[in-house]
């Protein structure tokens, strides 16, 4: 019997958990909604690699810095098949002026020290 209530206590916090996770998510999404930025180049034609490109050009740096270096790399470099021709050289130039080059040349690195022809980047 005190299994059983224990049981019935534990399903109860679950729920009451559940809900809460429902509630909070909502109040984040109603949030965003409200809030969020629009427009942003990463947010359209959302692809593995794109998303990649901007976390990495995001890290310490301000969106709006951002923009001009990600739209023109992607310009340059649209996909990973693209981006495999590179040279380091070429991807440090675009990359002048947004500083912190180590990202840029951890890019590079990622071509050749990993599987690159990962299938989710090449998308």
């Amino acid at each position: 019997m005190k299994m059983m209530r224990f049981y019935q206590e534990l399903i109860s916090t679950n729920n009451k958990l559940a809900h809460k996770d429902s509630e909070f998510s909502l109040s984040i999404s109603n949030w965003y909604k409200k809030n969020g930025r629009e427009n942003l180049p990463w947010r359209e034609d959302i692809s593995p690699y794109r998303v990649w490109i901007s976390e990495v050009m995001l890290q310490q740096t301000q969106v709006k810095t951002v923009i001009p270096f990600f739209n023109s790399f992607i310009s340059n470099y649209p996909n990973l098949n693209k981006l495999s021709y590179a040279s380091e050289e070429n991807i440090l130039a675009l990359w002048t002026g947004l500083g912190f080059y180590r990202r840029a040349k951890n890019i590079y690195c990622l071509l050749y020290t990993s599987d690159a022809a990962d299938d989710s980047l090449r998308v």
